[in-house]
């Protein structure tokens, strides 16, 4: 084996993907609050996200961005005290983080001090402070490997929001109920300073421009500023009224400096505080702003609620969106016929296309607002849409133009299910369930003999097809829909979910996270071991193997071995799915409330076990056949259940497909991948199984 090649393979084998297993494409790159931004280095712009405790990272100005997980919580603020080096800090206990790759990847401090952190500064690489609750400090000078406690007697009632350190020995933190300390060695000891303002103030951030300059803001849209090294305090911004709570301030060298707040509030200082300007945003922008950072004389950033991200290159004159939202309504229904190509359907009537994979969208809504609740695409030119009142829609043009048909219905139509494009079906309110066998041009009411609402409809052929819906009723025709079997009638609220991946193998959700599946095409169906996190409002498989299925509160979980299992994706929002789909080449598309939706970062295949033998060891096999192209299959042995990854790395280490991402029972597996889309080269094949790793090599010759 050559030199290079052993290295890229022991890289391989040594590397762990930071990506999450789900990307945002709406909002883009996070649709979270943003609580802190930094610029580690040119063009480097790193964000962390509240709540899910996720990175944001771009190296080119925020054109492109990737999430990375940071921690499982809320962050709540984020410092790089060199371009590789940063630090993020959270609420409860032991959140706090270090990366040294510029935030691709981050590790867990263990042993960190056990209270919500608000504020974070560090002087280099290794010495560095926190802040929190009742008067929280604490000092680290070796890389946040240990933790001192620096907490100020004076300070012990208030919330300590923000740090800053101007060299090793003046160190100045404010907070809650006019809380302002400063330490002149190192943070041993603190002398706090008396009230600025006329009345009680809530200072967020304290920020120095060199020894002797520094600026603090809070609410009131109070701003002080001290000339001497904090020896004064004094009045530079103070409007005399309203609620606005100011959260970051930052500046330049040349005396321009920015501060940011509540409702979209920022305001501007060209001259060091002598006079402050309110700011207008060109999108309106009425959100809470978190946080701000120059990246030079010129570039400035800003991030706050919902994932907004703004930028400057004229020092805060005007700004740009960095980030970006094709809407805020509740998307309801999503189709995709490949990686790239796809319809987006909510409230409102509303109507996307997207043919880029999401990085751009056209608005196809029609005249009518009348909500749609799914839509199915069926090739480049054709999809249907079905929602309230009846409302059926079709396209033949690829969404230049969308024709309103009458199928007969006037209540809600909540599911749609295709065989072709002549062959379309659609049920929905009061048991109704119509059917076309001509592309729409006349419709058939094959509805159910009761008034049960129908949240969904599967058709497998032309006879045999399913619908489920409220009341936890489940029912079947092999017929055509001429006649309809009840199957199943549970207790529950309902069923929202139903996926047939042939006649004989599906699945069922809905109401407390209930899934049901079945193996004999509905003879009988059998609820699965463990409710998933919370209510089921849609289920897609791929095939008999592999599906998803998503949940109020932004749960996904995933199956690759036919529902035996369905473990959690990371979960990286908090709003509700309604709808998820998987596109022929395998990747999830994900979309929910105010207007979110998520793209899974690699597409899903099935892992098929070939052995009911339980192996002795762990293995992975050479894959065959090698040279392959472009299809190649892969076995790999697990004598212990594990959770497993399978991954393809290029020959410069790079990855190229996630393969098996999951937990799997012990055995013998196989998996075939395509690798039609990559060109011909080098690959090497990577498990992680439990404590087992090893790599194989593979060559695509096209």
């Amino acid at each position: 084996m050559g030199r290079l090649t052993l290295f890229v393979l022991l890289a391989i084998l040594s590397f762990n993907s930071a990506h999450s297993q789900w990307q945002y494409i709406n909002p883009y790159p996070n649709g979270e609050d943003i609580f802190s931004i930094s610029v580690p280095s040119p063009n480097r712009v790193v964000g962390i996200t509240n709540f899910i405790g996720d990175a944001i990272v771009s190296s080119n100005a925020g054109a492109n961005w990737i999430t990375t997980p940071v921690g499982d919580g809320i962050i709540r603020a984020l410092y790089f005290p060199s371009s590789n080096t940063g630090f993020a800090v959270g609420a409860f206990e032991e959140m706090m983080f270090r990366s040294t790759n510029g935030g691709l990847n981050w590790s867990h401090l263990p042993g960190s001090p056990d209270t919500t952190k608000y504020g974070a500064y560090f002087l280099n690489d290794n010495t560095g402070w926190v802040t929190g609750f009742n008067g929280f400090i604490a000092k680290t000078i070796n890389s946040g490997a240990n933790w001192v406690s620096q907490t100020s007697p004076s300070a012990t009632t208030r919330t300590m929001y923000g740090i800053w350190a101007s060299d090793a020995n003046n160190v100045y933190a404010v907070g809650s109920t006019n809380a302002l300390v400063q330490s002149t060695d190192g943070g041993e000891n603190w002398t706090a300073y008396p009230q600025i303002f006329p009345t009680s103030t809530d200072y967020r951030f304290v920020r120095f421009v060199n020894s002797t300059t520094g600026f603090l803001c809070g609410n009131n849209k109070r701003i002080a500023i001290t000339t001497n090294g904090g020896a004064n305090w004094s009045v530079s911004h103070n409007p005399g009224s309203g609620t606005v709570q100011l959260w970051s301030i930052d500046f330049n060298n040349a005396g321009t400096g920015i501060v940011c707040g509540t409702i979209g509030i920022a305001i501007r200082t060209t001259n060091f505080g002598t006079t402050w300007t309110e700011l207008p945003f060109p999108d309106g922008f009425t959100g809470t702003l978190y946080s701000v950072k120059f990246e030079n004389a010129n570039t400035v950033y800003m991030a706050g609620a919902d994932g907004k991200i703004l930028r400057s290159t004229d020092a805060g004159a005007t700004w740009q969106s960095v980030s970006k939202r094709f809407t805020s309504t509740s998307i309801e229904g999503v189709s995709f016929i490949n990686l790239n190509t796809g319809y987006v359907v909510g409230i409102g009537g509303i109507i996307f296309k997207t043919t880029d994979g999401g990085i751009s969208w056209v608005n196809q809504a029609t005249n009518s607002t009348t909500q749609l609740e799914k839509v199915a695409a069926i090739d480049a030119n054709n999809a249907y849409a079905c929602g309230y009142s009846g409302r059926m829609i079709k396209t033949t043009n690829g969404g230049s133009n969308w024709i309103e048909l009458t199928t007969g219905g006037s209540g809600e139509m909540l599911g749609i299910d295709y065989l072709d494009v002549n062959n379309v079906f659609t049920a929905g309110q009061n048991g109704a369930i119509f059917k076309t066998t001509n592309a729409g041009v006349s419709w058939q009411n094959i509805g159910l003999p009761n008034t049960t609402l129908i949240y969904e409809v599967d058709f497998v052929n032309a006879n045999t097809g399913w619908v489920a819906g409220v009341g936890e009723v489940i029912y079947k025709t092999t017929n055509g829909g001429a006649n309809w079997l009840l199957q199943w009638d549970g207790t529950s609220l309902g069923l929202y979910a139903l996926s047939m991946a042939d006649e004989n193998n599906g699945w069922a959700g809905g109401s407390s996270g209930l899934m049901l599946r079945t193996t004999n095409g509905g003879a009988s169906w059998v609820p699965f071991g463990t409710a998933l996190s919370s209510s089921v409002w849609d289920i897609k498989m791929l095939n008999a193997n592999s599906g998803y299925a998503v949940t109020s509160s932004g749960y996904i979980h995933k199956t690759i071995d036919g529902g035996t299992t369905w473990p959690l994706e990371r979960r990286i929002t908090i709003n509700t799915f309604n709808a998820v789909c998987i596109s022929p080449d395998g990747y999830g598309f994900a979309v929910g409330n105010s207007g979110t939706m998520l793209r899974a970062s690699n597409p899903l295949v099935g892992v098929q076990p070939v052995s009911v033998v339980v192996p002795k060891e762990f293995s992975l096999e050479q894959n065959y056949p090698n040279p392959f192209n472009p299809e190649t299959r892969i076995r790999f042995a697990l004598p212990q259940d594990a959770y497993a990854e399978l991954r393809i790395f290029d020959a410069a280490g790079k990855e190229a497909a996630m393969l098996v991402n999951g937990e799997l029972k012990s055995g013998s597996y196989e998996i075939s991948w395509n690798a039609g889309s990559l060109p011909s080269g080098v690959y090497f094949c990577k498990i992680n199984a439990g404590k087992y790793s090893a790599a194989i090599k593979l060559v695509l010759v096209k």
